[in-house]
């Protein structure tokens, strides 16, 4: 097999396994948006001779040729995950920086523009409403579908910010009783297990071990 014809070969196994990655139907004037996992950046990735390529710039290059030094591939639909050629267009660095003001876009997407967001902004509202009238994390994340951990960050202001403002509910632990603590002992003397005590009495192995150095 000549040269040529194995770099032909090489081309159309390319172009398969592009398309395989491609969410259908192929409509020109539609988005053509990539099912794989994306980057951090939102953007598909592709994987060709052992090399990582975005995959809107494969797209390109296998519709449109091969793309000057210097020059990027842009997106005229604002969808990173898309990779119809007709919806993309070469430009300078300085052109996607133009383009990303035009569109209120400074690289740094948060909040539901997030490609990897499963909130949108006015679930936060919600999440902080319910936070604040003492609803327990567990139930605000089961109805979301998140985790009590982003429910805690959401309340203590270390995500969404931009929304909440910051800290809109504070935690406070009730504190332990000498009660609590002379029965939480008592289990522990007789089974030898702290977090049992712990668990029966309500308290945490910190507040256990505060009043155990000072009994």
């Amino acid at each position: 097999m000549s040269k040529r014809k194995r770099q032909e070969e090489e081309k159309y196994i390319t172009i398969g396994r592009f398309y395989d990655k491609i969410i259908p139907p192929f409509n020109k004037s539609k988005c053509w948006i990539w099912r794989e996992v994306p980057t951090s950046g939102g953007y598909g990735i592709f994987s060709l001779n052992g090399k990582s390529i975005p995959a809107h710039r494969l797209s390109w290059i296998l519709h449109f040729g091969e793309i000057p030094t210097g020059i990027e591939i842009l997106h005229s639909c604002d969808t990173r995950l898309c990779v119809n050629p007709y919806h993309l267009f070469q430009g300078t660095q300085g052109d996607n920086v133009r383009d990303c003001t035009k569109k209120k876009r400074n690289g740094k997407s948060r909040g539901e523009d997030h490609p990897f967001s499963k909130l949108k902004d006015e679930q936060i509202a919600l999440v902080v409403k319910r936070g604040q009238n003492g609803e327990k994390y567990k139930n605000i994340a089961a109805d979301l579908g998140i985790s009590t951990i982003s429910v805690g960050d959401i309340l203590r202001g270390n995500s969404w910010k931009h929304l909440t403002g910051g800290v809109v509910v504070r935690r406070q632990r009730p504190r332990t009783t000498p009660e609590q603590f002379s029965l939480a002992r008592g289990i522990f003397q007789k089974t030898g297990n702290i977090s049992e005590a712990c668990r029966v009495t309500n308290i945490n192995r910190g507040s256990f071990y505060y009043w155990l150095e000072r009994s």
